[in-house]
């Protein structure tokens, strides 16, 4: 299940400072977990993440934690009554000429190998955050266009927040954004292959008479969904 959330157009995102050490035993749990999760998962890195502390339609609060505590809250969901993390990421809902834009995850990435959803998608990184703790959500959204897509920014045309969506079960807090691009849809394929990362095995276009019929029978990823619906679209249930 997932909630969706008002946003305002302007909305703030102010990052506090870093969040204070847990209590010993919490984390030597924490570190057990994140120890057998790394062992078991190539590649896993603790950087830091956005966590929302405090959230409304105008301003979001929050601190940059570690990323091992998220992926112990995950492992063991009772421990989020101490870890409050409730992760912040951008979603984009790429509209270029041809279509909107889909991703399907590539079979290594951390959550939902294999989904379809829109693109790009990520979490909002101590990068974005500038004077006064400031975080850029455009800027965020940008980031992840040019490392996701290929996309430059010289290839958008408008950004534009549209609502925020909470998976009432990862905890996680996507805004989502209404991106433009001039580009046709071979351009935007094209671009794909030539981006740096590899977090999807493949893009689809899908236009807007098709996109119905696309969502349903790819089981497109919730918070995907709602957004659609946030932009006037509807599906099967």
């Amino acid at each position: 299940m997932v909630t969706v959330h008002a946003l305002s157009p302007n909305v703030e995102v102010i990052a506090g400072s870093e969040a204070p050490a847990l209590p010993p035993a919490l984390e030597a749990e924490v570190t057990a977990i994140w120890n057998a999760e790394r062992a078991r998962r190539y590649g896993l890195v603790d950087e830091r993440i956005f966590s929302v502390e405090r959230f409304s339609p105008a301003r979001i609060e929050g601190r940059y934690v570690a990323y091992r505590r998220l992926v112990a809250q995950r492992a063991d969901p009772t421990l989020f009554a101490d870890l409050r993390v409730r992760p912040l990421a951008v979603s984009g809902v790429l509209t270029c000429k041809g279509g909107i834009v889909f991703g399907r995850c590539a079979a290594d990435v951390a959550s939902d190998p294999g989904r379809w959803e829109l693109v790009p998608s990520g979490g909002v990184s101590p990068d974005s955050a500038g004077p006064g703790g400031r975080v850029d959500l455009g800027r965020q959204i940008r980031a992840e266009l040019d490392e996701e897509v290929g996309l430059k920014s010289a290839d958008i045309s408008s950004l534009k927040m549209i609502c925020a969506v909470e998976d009432d079960e990862t905890r996680v807090i996507d805004v989502g954004i209404a991106i433009v691009s001039p580009l046709i849809s071979a351009e935007v394929l094209a671009r794909h292959g030539r981006s740096v990362s590899r977090e999807y095995a493949e893009l689809a276009v899908v236009s807007r008479r098709n996109l119905p019929e696309f969502v349903t029978a790819r089981a497109v990823f919730p918070v995907s969904r709602a957004l659609l619906e946030q932009v006037g679209f509807t599906f099967a249930r």
